[in-house]
């Protein structure tokens, strides 16, 4: 029995070096499980085994069937192995192989048997039913989820329509203006809705493709040309908000205040990511601006406001050769 065994490893280990692509965990459990079964109902026959350990062992076996091959699958290998017990208690009455053990004892054997498969039959029957229950359940939040970002998303469009509109029919400038950056306020926090309403984690954001929705937006607004630098980044989504917002606030600043009207700027925003330090910087190569009269102004008022909110938060503001804005901060673990 001892050679057997070991002659098998090592088959299975020659298998898995020659063929690793073509044995799969299904084909290795199948495999496994069957020279486990074999093993035990022929030690019930062969002298010389550990028998009492052949007993123990055979009582978790149905465990082993029904978790690892499921219900179906289970069932039928296990009538499999009940008939083997049968066979094996009628050859201890008729002695057809002199027997290891007496025909009582395989009988009772066979009868635990039989009512440990259907405990554990029962108990994986319970853990699939579960297991459905917990998938419908996931799904139902997944669509509710989806659907509340979706409406969340298309009650702020409502509301950028509105100011829009009211933009449009108001004439100051400078109440003008603020309709106008408070739309764009909400575009960036409309698109973080939109991009959760298509993902699949309802809880993560890409910031490449938010920050790519964030500039293309302020984009089809200014004639500054947009350059983007970013590395693959992924936030929760109310780091993820507070961001898009620095960054929409930033960049309008720039395309404002930066270049002449006459002039066609350049704009380069780049994100990047190192052991969870996460770096957002946006550079201009314009006129600057005045740091005594906008020191007080919204936009820079909101920044150092968001930049508070993060752990570890950090903004810094360089004006040569233009304005370097660079905002740093380390992810949360939880996010």
């Amino acid at each position: 029995m001892y050679v057997t065994e070991a002659a098998i490893i090592l088959l299975l280990l020659m298998l898995y070096l020659l063929f690793p692509r073509f044995i799969s965990l299904k084909t290795t459990t199948f495999i496994v499980l069957g020279f486990i079964t074999l093993f035990i109902l022929a030690s019930l026959t062969i002298p010389g085994y550990n028998q009492a350990f052949v007993l123990f062992t055979l009582a978790i076996v149905p465990a082993y069937l029904f978790f690892f091959l499921g219900t179906r699958t289970g069932i039928k290998w296990n009538t499999v192995v009940i008939l083997l017990l049968i066979l094996t208690t009628l050859n201890a009455y008729t002695a057809w192989i002199t027997p290891v053990f007496t025909a009582e004892l395989l009988m009772q054997t066979t009868i635990a048997y039989i009512a440990l498969s259907y405990f554990y039959y029962m108990l994986e029957k319970e853990r699939n039913r579960y297991e459905e229950e917990l998938s419908v359940a996931l799904k139902n939040k997944e669509v509710l989820l989806k659907e509340v970002h979706h409406r969340a998303k298309n009650n702020l469009q409502i509301i950028m329509g509105l100011l829009e509109s009211q933009a449009f029919r108001t004439k100051g400038a400078a109440c003008k203006k603020i309709l106008i950056s408070q739309r764009y306020r909400l575009q960036a926090m409309s698109l973080i809705h939109e991009s959760l309403s298509y993902s699949t984690t309802y809880e993560k954001v890409d910031m490449s493709q938010y920050i790519k929705g964030i500039a293309n937006n302020i984009q089809k607004y200014t004639h500054h040309t947009i350059v983007l630098d970013l590395e693959p980044c992924v936030l929760g989504m109310s780091d993820a908000m507070n961001l898009g917002l620095f960054l929409n606030e930033a960049i309008s600043n720039a395309s404002e205040h930066a270049y002449a009207k006459e002039v066609k700027g350049r704009i380069e925003v780049s994100l990047k990511y190192r052991e969870e330090q996460c770096v957002l910087r946006i550079k201009d190569f314009g006129r600057g601006f005045d740091t005594n009269r906008s020191s007080h102004s919204l936009g820079l008022v909101l920044m150092e406001d968001i930049s508070n909110f993060f752990n570890e938060g950090n903004m810094m503001i360089d004006f040569e050769e233009g304005t370097e804005i660079v905002f740093s901060f380390t992810q949360k673990k939880n996010t």
